[in-house]
């Protein structure tokens, strides 16, 4: 019989898919370079997360960050990079490319569960992970054809975070992790305004170290 807590989790997982899905669209018909799209989402969302944990929440949010611990410093890290490889995947590949590879997200985190803290894996899980890899393999074989492979690659390596990030909330469900994810939030808003700076400035020099493509590691991996 379904709890009341895996019933709440479904129709909050639901609704996260949802208002996903369209997301990742407007981002590509935004045109906006990653850096950018991280610096403005990162930062304002932040902020906004931040306001409503102060409104909601009593203590302070310093001292909330130090009860995390180490485990909430690895999340604040894996969030930002994970909003940096999500935005930078929609620059070399397909929005369909991108939903299909992070669709997998989940049963990364059922094996990274497995792994950090021994929680089991059922047998429909593990056959949902065979069928998966199967599908990342088509996914792959296109994209080598295409020249998308970059962008998939970072489709994965985002789905990967994020797979570990949910893990790392699993196993610490005892504790609050808003604030790791306002951390991981600010911190990822910052990184894409330095670089978005920085390349703008590249381009302004008339240096030709990088390209003027959104992502500087297509020039280093050409």
């Amino acid at each position: 019989m379904l709890t009341d807590d895996y019933r709440k989790g479904f129709w909050l997982t639901l609704a996260g898919v949802l208002a996903f899905t369209p997301d990742a669209l407007l981002i590509r018909l935004s045109a906006v370079d990653p850096f950018t799209l991280a610096c403005g989402r990162g930062l304002m969302a932040g902020a906004v997360l931040l306001l409503g944990y102060r409104i909601s929440v009593s203590g302070g949010f310093a001292r909330a960050l130090r009860l995390l611990g180490g485990w909430g410093i690895l999340f604040a890290g894996l969030q930002a990079c994970a909003s940096l490889t999500f935005y930078a995947s929609f620059s070399y590949t397909s929005v369909a490319n991108v939903l299909v590879i992070f669709a997998c997200t989940p049963l990364l985190a059922a094996l990274f569960s497995r792994i950090l803290f021994g929680e089991a894996v059922s047998r429909s899980t593990q056959i949902a992970i065979v069928c998966v890899t199967g599908g990342l393999i088509i996914v792959a074989s296109g994209s080598l054809q295409s020249g998308q492979w970059i962008g998939d690659l970072l489709a994965l390596s985002n789905a990967a975070i994020l797979g570990l990030s949910f893990a790392i909330v699993r196993g610490r469900r005892q504790f609050n992790m808003i604030p790791a994810v306002v951390l991981g939030l600010l911190v990822a808003g910052t990184i894409g305004a330095f670089l978005q700076s920085f390349l703008r400035w590249m381009r302004c020099s008339g240096a030709r170290l990088f390209s003027a493509e959104p992502f500087c590691c297509h020039w280093l991996l050409r």
